[in-house]
C-alpha cells in the first residue's frame, strides 16, 4: 500500500487504457487477443484517441501482432510499473481463463485506478460491480464500460477511490497479517495437547 499509491489527476493521460501481465502466459495472451479483436475496435470507434499500453514481458511475435492495432504499444518487461500505470485512465482485465491471485487488480486498486474486468478476471476478490470495479463478460458491454470510464470523470474517480479503499481495508499486509495471526491463534487454541493423545 505504500509502494503503490493513487495517481494525481495531472499524471493521467486522457484515453489511456492499460493491461498489465506477461503475454507469454496463455491466460494473459488470450485476454489481450480477445480484447484487441472483440473489444478494442468498438472502443476506438467511440473514442478515436484512446490508446492501449500492454505492460509485461511478451514475445517479439506477440508484440508485432498486438501493435498492428491502432493506438497499441507494448512495453515488455519494465522494472517499475508505476510510471506506466500512473498514466492510465482505465485498467482492463479481460481474462477468460486461468486462476491465480489477480495481482493486476490489487495493484490497480492500490493505485486508485478504475478497472473493467470480466467475471473470471476478478473472481475470488472482494469486488462489487459498479462500486469498486465494472464487471462485464459480453464484448460490447465491456467496450461500453471502458468508454464510460474514459469519458466520465465522476465514475472513474469513484471507482478509483473505492478500489483503493478495498485494497486498504482487505488486502494491505497489516490486515492480512492480523487475519492470519487470528487464524493461527484459533488453531492453537483448539489443538489437542500432545500429552492428551491416546497412545493406544
Amino acid at each position: 500500500m505504500e509502494f503503490f499509491r493513487p495517481t494525481s489527476s495531472q499524471q493521467i493521460v486522457p484515453g489511456r487504457v492499460t493491461f498489465l501481465g506477461p503475454t507469454y502466459m496463455f491466460p494473459n495472451r488470450d485476454a489481450v487477443e480477445f480484447f484487441l479483436s472483440a473489444i478494442w475496435p468498438i472502443v476506438r470507434a467511440r473514442s478515436p484517441k484512446a490508446t492501449l499500453e500492454v505492460i509485461g514481458k511478451n514475445a517479439t511475435g506477440d508484440k508485432a501482432r498486438f501493435e498492428l492495432h491502432a493506438g497499441v504499444a507494448c512495453h515488455g518487461y519494465v522494472a517499475d510499473i508505476r510510471p506506466y500505470f500512473s498514466e492510465a485512465s482505465c485498467s482492463v482485465v479481460p481474462l477468460r481463463v486461468g486462476g491465480g491471485t489477480r495481482l493486476k487488480i490489487l495493484d490497480a486498486w492500490s493505485m486508485g485506478k478504475a478497472i473493467v474486468s470480466t467475471s473470471i478476471g476478478c473472481e475470488g476478490l472482494d469486488n462489487i460491480d459498479g462500486e469498486n470495479i465494472l464487471i462485464r463478460d459480453d464484448p460490447v458491454q465491456f467496450a461500453d464500460a471502458v468508454v464510460r470510464v474514459l469519458s466520465d470523470d465522476d465514475l472513474r474517480n469513484r471507482l478509483g477511490r473505492n478500489g483503493r479503499k478495498t485494497a486498504e481495508e482487505t488486502y494491505a499486509w497489516p490486515v492480512v497479517g492480523r487475519k492470519l495471526n487470528a487464524t493461527y491463534q484459533e488453531i492453537l487454541t483448539k489443538a489437542t495437547p500432545i500429552g492428551g493423545l491416546d497412545a493406544g
